[in-house]
């Protein structure tokens, strides 16, 4: 579980510096707007998957704790 966490902490920090990277040197406006829409899209995937998981995780330990 742990390794997982870093793993995934990981991957969110490296895709927020690249979100940062891309607000601060988008090569125009619109190009700029596209890739942060792009990357914002991703993190939020991921988010979402990461939460799925670790629900299904909770889950799966209280219906052991449960019997």
């Amino acid at each position: 579980m742990s390794r997982f966490l870093i793993i995934w902490g990981g991957a969110l920090i490296l895709l927020l510096f690249i979100a940062i990277y891309f607000m601060v040197n988008g090569s125009g406006i619109a190009s700029g707007l596209l890739y942060e829409n792009f990357i914002i899209q991703v993190i939020l995937f991921l988010i979402v998957l990461f939460l799925k998981n670790i629900l299904k995780k909770k889950v799966k330990t209280r219906s052991i704790s449960h019997k």
